[in-house]
């Protein structure tokens, strides 16, 4: 029990079950790498329908946002056309 062969076997054996532990977990993570490659492959048409919704809800929150900041310019520029046409046919 004390000779160095013992203790050589007995060390190898730990490196070895290290090794083979080590592997395995390796094995392990490529596995689930490849199946979530499949998976996010396969959901990947949802999950951009699914932005591409968000998206377009966004758009229209900043377009009606736009329209609120614009109307009162609108508005007085429908007014200033008003008032050139008016003045146009009372000079007529």
């Amino acid at each position: 029990m004390g000779s160095i062969d013992f203790w050589g076997t007995v060390s190898a054996a730990f490196l070895l079950t290290f090794c083979v532990v080590g592997n395995l977990v390796f094995v392990a993570l490529a596995f689930g790498m490849w199946k979530g490659a499949a998976w996010s492959r396969d959901h990947a048409r949802s999950g951009l329908a699914f932005v591409m919704k968000w998206m377009l809800r966004g758009k229209a929150y900043v377009e009606l946002g736009e329209s609120h900041a614009v109307a009162p310019f609108v508005r007085l520029r429908g007014r200033a056309a008003r008032m050139r046409t008016t003045v146009k046919r009372i000079r007529e």
